[in-house]
């Protein structure tokens, strides 16, 4: 608490005011130069503290929870003010994986610089003083940061079609109404859209990204 007091002295004194407290603890970053390196390679990465700067981001900050934006398994996701970046917590055995298999995910996108494999930018674990408390998190690219009035539908696509609904079967909607609907999934996918619409010239490239990737 005593570097941000040095650091953050304003921001500080509006959480103490909020009755929000500070943890004590260790942050463990794991392979920065490795993901210092992936951030480069990203138009979006290269400006991390730009979309990360405090200032901007303080009142999404103290709104943060485990209901904000998470999943039904109930994850933290935090997303940076600009929509660009977003921050979520993963399990030891994620975290495990990831690290596993990163140096051929980064070899891949030395390779593959277009690929629309997830962009991450870094990795983190934080673990409370007490020991009370431990967090793994992940920092990576939002690819829906778009503003919200260019969104007319989202979906999560998982490949599946075991329990991937959002949208009753029974319910009778017009797709204009599907933007308040939350977050569609694969078979209101496959009743909805049925096809993705790909101008002619994306096509092969896209393709080829796409198989690669795969």
């Amino acid at each position: 608490e005593k570097i941000l007091k040095d650091k953050l002295p304003f921001q500080i004194d509006q959480i103490k005011d909020k009755k929000y407290n500070t943890l004590e603890g260790t942050l463990t970053v794991y392979a920065p130069k490795i993901f210092n390196e992936l951030a480069e390679m990203d138009e979006t990465g290269r400006d991390l503290a730009a979309s990360l700067n405090l200032h901007y981001n303080f009142r999404r900050i103290l709104k943060a929870g485990t209901t904000i934006g998470g999943g039904k398994s109930g994850e933290f996701f935090f997303f940076s003010t600009d929509n660009k970046l977003m921050i979520k917590i993963i399990k030891d055995s994620e975290l495990k994986i990831l690290l596993e298999i990163l140096p051929s995910y980064y070899a891949y996108f030395q390779e593959n610089p277009h690929s629309l494999i997830s962009k991450i930018y870094g990795v983190f674990t934080f673990e409370a003083a007490d020991k009370s408390e431990k967090y793994n998190l992940v920092l990576m690219r939002n690819v829906t940061a778009y503003p919200t009035r260019c969104i007319e539908r989202k979906y999560d696509l998982k490949g599946s079609t075991y329990g991937r609904i959002t949208v009753s079967e029974h319910a009778d909607i017009p797709t204009s109404s599907l933007k308040y609907e939350g977050v569609l999934k694969d078979l209101d996918f496959l009743r909805f859209e049925k096809v993705l619409h790909i101008e002619d010239t994306l096509r092969p490239k896209l393709y080829s990204i796409l198989e690669k990737d795969a």
